[in-house]
């Protein structure tokens, strides 16, 4: 139950308390001392209902200031059509077989929807938990993305001590294509038996339809740094910076299946001996620690192509993309991929003149 309910509820308490001192008050008219204590409690009680009523007005208007400012940012800098998630079924907990349908559960949801579903071994296609639930204040709300955005390293820790594991209630997803693709290798390259990896592609307006929260980090920093007693100081120079290269989103509990446009597994991203010209990504790409490293270490100097060549890499994967892709505006998913893909230089090649990506697809 979130903590402005509790005040409301806690205050109907003393205030029923109240009356029952107020008719205590009467019955003991004219005799002084115990009248004059019954109305000391009454007027402490009478305190404590003020504040609890103040404290839940507090906690409601902090949320909807949240809400209030992300929607604004929303509206002034939309999220991109196409949102995406690099995804590892099986990680934290091992895949299943659902009871009702036999099949192995892949949901894109948040590691603690995550362990619910392990423990009743069944999907869960519905939100768990609302944002009011999660996070009493937005002091609290700064402290859940601090945990999240540091899940990494405070795991590392807890499983260097034997402790039990950090579960998020949130859910990272990137609108940075290119991250999101060497992030999904990465989980890759790391998968251990029984898991999946892959990359997940959302349609942004169905995630909205869907009733699901979407809020972009980097507008909620900006929010938090609006006032000091948010105490935002929390939330350390590595995770912002984290948050900002990864152009992260965060979404409350999972994204439904609903919103998915296309799940790539990691086998069908990266470069196979029986299927040499059927690949987008240098080897080098795969392999990089992370961009950064993969801009220092690998690309230069970059692979020479020609443009034709360039065009038949771009071709593979953007097939592998659309296959069986149930997207009804094609031409805008189209669209998006030019933007992906305009970039030769930041995939580690140098084309000999322009590739005019407009006419590959």
């Amino acid at each position: 139950m979130a903590l402005r309910r509790r005040c409301l509820l806690f205050a109907d308490r003393v205030n029923y308390a109240d009356k029952i001192l107020e008719t205590l008050m009467a019955e003991t008219e004219g005799k002084s001392q115990r009248a004059e204590e019954i109305h000391r409690l009454v007027k402490d009680l009478r305190n404590i209902l003020d504040l609890a009523e103040r404290a839940a007005s507090d906690v409601s208007a902090g949320k909807e200031n949240v809400d209030a400012f992300m929607n604004r940012c929303a509206t002034q800098s939309p999220p991109p059509p196409y949102i995406f998630r690099a995804e590892r079924h099986g990680d934290p907990f091992p895949r299943f077989k659902d009871d009702f349908t036999g099949e192995l559960v892949s949901s894109f949801a948040s590691d603690m929807h995550a362990c619910y579903e392990s423990v009743s071994e069944s999907e869960i296609m519905i939100a768990t938990h609302l944002p009011c639930d999660m996070s009493h204040t937005v002091s609290d709300l700064v402290g859940e993305v601090v945990m999240h955005l540091k899940k990494t390293q405070i795991n590392e820790r807890r499983a260097s001590r034997a402790e039990e594991r950090y579960l998020s209630q949130l859910i990272l997803l990137s609108g940075s294509f290119r991250w999101a693709l060497h992030t999904t290798c990465l989980k890759g390259r790391t998968a251990t038996e029984g898991q999946e990896a892959g990359l997940a592609i959302f349609d942004t307006s169905k995630i909205k339809a869907s009733g699901i929260h979407l809020w972009r980090v980097r507008d909620l920093l900006t929010f938090f740094q609006s006032d000091t007693k948010f105490d935002s100081s929390r939330i350390d120079h590595w995770a912002r910076e984290w948050a900002m290269n990864s152009d992260e989103y965060v979404g409350w509990d999972l994204v439904p299946k609903s919103a998915l446009v296309q799940f790539l597994p990691y086998e069908r991203l990266v470069f196979r001996s029986d299927c040499p010209d059927d690949y987008f990504l240098r080897t080098d790409f795969v392999a990089a620690a992370s961009l950064g490293d993969f801009k220092k270490r690998f690309s230069s100097p970059a692979e020479l192509l020609t443009v034709d060549q360039y065009r038949s890499r771009v071709r593979s994967i953007v097939m592998k993309l659309t296959y069986q892709c149930p997207v009804k505006d094609v031409d805008l998913f189209l669209e998006a991929m030019v933007e992906w893909f305009s970039d030769p230089a930041s995939w580690g090649y140098e084309l000999n003149g322009d590739p005019n990506l407009r006419t590959m697809f």
